[in-house]
Parts: structure tokens; C-alpha cells; sequence
């Protein structure tokens, strides 16, 4: 499996993780890969709830949030981006 969460993540799998990478940009000028998608920093978890989780810490960390009514607004729009991702899926289904 290779799927496109969203614009910042990449999850694939191998036959025993589920691998989420952040998608990014080659910025360097000098390379030959200049200008196209770089999928970095691979972190590897047994199951798909485990994948979620972190990707609503690493979007909390990435937040400009300077209030807790900011920072509980932030985690509501995390939360839903999460929900249109997986859809009606109760995210039991995914525990192995």
C-alpha cells in the first residue's frame, strides 16, 4: 500500500508496519531531483490508529497556536482532517 494522506503525509506499508513519511519538496538547487516530492523521516507503527496519533502530535507541534481556544480550535480541524480521511471507519477496524 502506498497512500497519499494528505498534501504534509505519505503512509505505505511493508508486511509488517504501516510507515508514515513526510512529504516534502528537493530545495536544492544543485541536485537532479531539484523541485520534485521528497518523502522523508519514515516512522513505523504496528497499526493504523497508532499512524493517526501521530500525525495529530506532529500537525499539534507544527501549530502557530498562541491561546487554548487557538490550540482546541487547531486539534477540532486536525480531528476532522482525520475523519475525512478515514471516513465512516470506526478506526477499531484498523488494530491488528
Amino acid at each position: 500500500m502506498n497512500v497519499r494522506l494528505n498534501s504534509k503525509y505519505n503512509l505505505r506499508t511493508d508486511p509488517n508496519n504501516f510507515i508514515l513519511e513526510k512529504v516534502g519538496i528537493n530545495k536544492d538547487e544543485n541536485s537532479e531531483g531539484f523541485g520534485e516530492e521528497t518523502l522523508s523521516g519514515a516512522r513505523y507503527y504496528q497499526n493504523l490508529e497508532d499512524v493517526l496519533l501521530a500525525v495529530l502530535k506532529f500537525r499539534l507541534r507544527d501549530t502557530d497556536a498562541i491561546t487554548l481556544e487557538a490550540l482546541v480550535l487547531e486539534i477540532k480541524d486536525i480531528k476532522e482532517e482525520i475523519r475525512t480521511i478515514m471516513g465512516d471507519l470506526p478506526i477499531s477496524d484498523f488494530r491488528r
